[in-house]
């Protein structure tokens, strides 16, 4: 595709950024993850990445930072 092509929907980074660290979050929480301890902390660490580069006004900036 290239950048003259319309998409089939555009996503705004501060909304893709919110959802991808919501889904981190949730992932971690999840049995099949919980048990492993170091794939739980590296998925709330690239959350806690993602939220670092969010607006300082998105909610979930804030709330990555305070954990699930």
């Amino acid at each position: 595709m290239t950048a003259d092509q319309p998409t089939i929907r555009q996503v705004e980074p501060q909304v893709y950024g919110s959802k991808l660290a919501y889904v981190l979050v949730e992932v971690s929480a999840s049995p099949l993850v919980r048990e492993v301890p170091e794939r739980r902390s590296a998925l709330l660490d690239d959350a806690v990445e993602v939220a670092k580069a969010l607006g300082v006004s998105n909610p979930y900036r804030e709330k990555v930072r305070r954990g699930p």
